[in-house]
Order: structure tokens, then C-alpha cells, then sequence
């Protein structure tokens, strides 16, 4: 059953200010490896064209995400991808970033490469450093590698452990710090904000929005709203009283 908050049930006027809805997407718009359904992606182009921005904001590359976006028929969806590494704006075509790719990231995959061999996949990225086993059930082993390999680096590098995947990123990159800047760039403030997501690296996002609706039971953030699934989500009063 959903847990909806009663500060927002009781504070609709504070919520239905929301310009900017932003969206994890593995675990939060679809399941882990599994395309998005069709009814969400009708709700989020009725979203979009009730007036509301639409942004994907994920660890995948932001050119993949663009396509997404475009293929769920979004017109003008704001990216944020590799977990806050590169924004890319709809309007004006072009791609930010926050930091540049470190080079120990270049050492920590080749590395990986060299003891892995074809037993793991490197995402081709900007700047994070994102590393897919090829058999999910090594996610641990791989992860135990790199944390390793990590402790000398320990203050200049994050690392988020997916059910997937795995995910290295400079410090100072996060979804909410690449949030933060596109909402100034669009001139949107914090309150207007609806953020969407399922995971430990969606909470620096969560920290950058005004109103947070977690997707299943993985993290807890203070104030939230939480829903077994995005469908349970767009279906509830809680959410439509956000948007309308």
C-alpha cells in the first residue's frame, strides 16, 4: 500500500507548483532490464503536454537516454546521464558537464579489462566509469574488485553498486549537483521540483527537489512518498494533486 505523507496530503496548495518532474529510470520507470510500458510512457507525453518539463535523469549515457526520450515520444525531455556527469538541454541542443573525466578512471577500467577480459562490459561514457558483468550474480565479486582498487582514491571517486551494474563517478557528480544546475539554467526553482526514484544514487536528486516519490521499498528519504511501482504512483490522488 502506498505510504503517502500527510504534510503533502494536507499542503496542496505548496504542491501543485510542480513545473519540472524529473525521472530515474531503471527500477523507478521500468524494471531493471526491461523496456518502459507503453501507459507510462502515454502518461508522461500527457504530462508534457499539459505543460509540464519532463527530465530522465539516470547513470546511463546521455545519448541513450536522449533516444529514450525520443522514442517514448517526449518532444523536449531534459537529460541528465551517467548519474550526473553530462546535461544535455532540449532547447538548446547542447551538452554540459560538471567535472572533467578524471584519468584514474581510465586506470581503474583498463585494469578491470585486463583482469575481467569478456566477462564484464564497459558502457561507453563522457565521464563516469560504468562496468556491466555479464552474469548479473557477479555484480558482489566485481564490486569487492573495484572497492579495493578504490581505497587509495578513496576522497576522489563515488562508487553506486546496481543490481546490474556498477557505477564510479568523480566527487562533486551526482544527479542532484546536475539537477541543481539545470534547474538554474531553466530558471526553475527547488520547490518546483517532482522527483522519481528507487535508488541510493537518486538521493542527491531527491535533495534538489521540492516534493520526492520513492518506487519500492530499496532507500528511505525523510518526507517522501513511496509506491510499490510507477503505475501505483500515477495512479494516486498524492501525485495528481503535485501536477494539476
Amino acid at each position: 500500500m502506498a505510504k503517502e505523507s500527510q504534510k503533502c496530503a494536507a499542503g496542496i496548495k505548496e504542491c501543485d507548483k510542480m513545473k519540472l518532474m524529473v525521472f530515474d529510470v531503471d527500477g523507478t520507470l521500468s524494471e531493471h532490464g526491461t523496456a518502459i510500458p507503453e501507459e507510462v510512457a502515454e502518461q508522461l507525453r500527457h504530462y508534457e503536454q499539459s505543460g509540464l518539463m519532463i527530465g530522465i535523469c539516470s547513470g546511463k549515457p546521455a545519448y541513450y537516454l536522449a533516444g529514450l526520450a525520443r522514442g517514448m515520444g517526449l518532444k523536449k525531455a531534459q537529460i541528465i546521464g551517467e548519474n550526473g556527469g553530462v546535461i544535455f538541454n532540449a532547447a538548446t541542443l547542447e551538452e554540459s558537464y560538471i567535472v572533467k573525466r578524471p584519468p584514474v578512471l581510465d586506470e581503474i577500467e583498463k585494469k578491470a579489462v585486463a583482469d575481467f577480459k569478456d566477462k564484464i562490459w564497459i558502457q561507453p561514457n563522457r565521464i563516469a566509469l560504468t562496468i556491466f558483468p555479464k552474469n548479473q550474480q557477479e555484480v558482489p565479486h566485481l564490486a569487492e574488485y573495484i572497492r579495493e582498487m578504490l581505497t587509495p582514491i578513496e576522497k576522489e571517486v563515488v562508487m553506486y553498486v546496481h543490481v546490474d551494474a556498477i557505477d564510479i563517478v568523480p566527487v562533486g557528480v551526482d544527479k542532484g549537483a546536475a539537477l541543481k544546475k539545470l534547474a538554474k539554467e531553466l530558471q526553475i526553482e527547488k520547490e518546483n521540483i517532482l522527483a522519481f526514484g528507487d535508488s541510493a544514487n537518486d538521493l542527491p536528486m531527491f535533495r534538489e527537489s521540492g516534493k520526492v516519490v520513492m518506487i519500492g521499498q530499496r532507500i528511505e528519504y525523510p518526507n517522501a512518498v513511496s509506491f510499490e511501482s510507477i503505475h501505483e504512483a500515477f495512479q494516486s490522488k498524492t501525485v495528481h494533486d503535485f501536477v494539476k
